[in-house]
């Protein structure tokens, strides 16, 4: 992240690189005498924390802005360091640094506002409570919940949202699905509340319905397995091509077989009987709503990455 950081710093204000430039030539220096083994164009972190404030120790003429998307993604190590760094550039006196930080809750920013002369901070969670509530009042009728557990499942939902609308319409999706089977109220409310309460084990649980294997499917679990099958596919292309791909192109991909037991005729006919159909509806469905096409010029894009 500490990287990250500089290099958008640098790249928009080239201005800074004389800050950078004592650090890079000691480290050219040791790498030269032998003295430090670390891969070449690798910083040590110490030497990048240094960087970022002496920038801040510089009294620029105009403001500096740091706005900082999903601080909650990171590891909580490097998180609980940046946090702190970045509270120590705006309580400096000789540069007028504005941090913008985006996350949610996570205990290392609850800690350092307290200690600090923090402001202006905005609690999604109380700020969109109530669009949560109604986009769950809009959903539990479908799940067809028993009257005398609506309210407390509601209550659940919303409470255990964090405002992160992406959460709860997991939640939604994986209901539904359950709820199709015929359950018993006690059933379907306990597995409400075994669902992960955090973003990352909804993308587990998500992605594990991926990795089935023929031992796991009968005779009848023939759609699921095409649906795995082209689901691990379509993350495969998306997320380790070189560039984005077009759908057009991800459907010409899904169209060849990638099993080596199987024998693929190179002509024409078979592959047009090999392309999907309805591609849009298809990336959705076996994306497990974490695929999603912007439009038709762009391929499918993950809705949200996980570091």
């Amino acid at each position: 992240m500490l990287r990250s950081i500089l290099y958008d710093i640098l790249n928009q204000n080239e201005s800074c690189f004389f800050l950078f430039q004592s650090q890079y030539r000691e480290y050219r220096k040791r790498q030269e005498q032998g003295q430090d083994q670390v891969q070449l164009g690798a910083w040590h972190y110490e030497a990048l924390k240094d960087v970022l404030l002496a920038i801040g120790d510089h009294p620029w003429p105009q403001r500096l802005y740091l706005i900082i998307d999903a601080v909650d993604e990171s590891t909580a190590e490097d998180r609980s360091d940046i946090v702190r760094l970045l509270f120590q550039l705006c309580a400096k006196n000789t540069c007028t640094m504005k941090v913008f930080v985006a996350s949610r809750p996570v205990m290392e920013l609850e800690h350092y506002m307290a200690k600090s002369r923090a402001s202006g901070v905005i609690r999604m969670q109380d700020m969109n409570k109530s669009d949560i509530r109604d986009f769950v009042d809009s959903f539990l009728p479908i799940i067809d919940f028993p009257e005398n557990i609506v309210h407390k499942a509601k209550e659940y939902i919303v409470d255990h949202a964090q405002g992160v609308f992406l959460w709860v319409r997991l939640v939604r999706d994986r209901l539904i699905k359950y709820s199709m089977k015929g359950t018993t109220k006690t059933r379907i409310f306990d597995f409400l509340k075994g669902l992960p309460s955090e973003l990352e084990g909804l993308y587990e649980l998500i992605l594990k319905d991926l990795c089935h294997t023929d031992d796991d499917h009968d005779e009848n679990d023939s759609d699921e397995e095409d649906d795995a099958s082209d689901g691990f596919k379509m993350f495969q292309f998306v997320l380790f091509t070189r560039r984005p791909l077009t759908i057009p192109e991800l459907q010409h991909c899904l169209a060849i077989s990638d099993d080596p037991e199987v024998e693929f005729e190179p002509s024409a006919e078979t592959f047009e009987g090999n392309i999907i159909l309805g591609i849009k509806k298809r990336i959705t469905h076996c994306g497990r709503n974490l695929l999603e096409c912007k439009d038709s010029k762009y391929s499918p894009g993950m809705i949200h990455r996980c570091r």
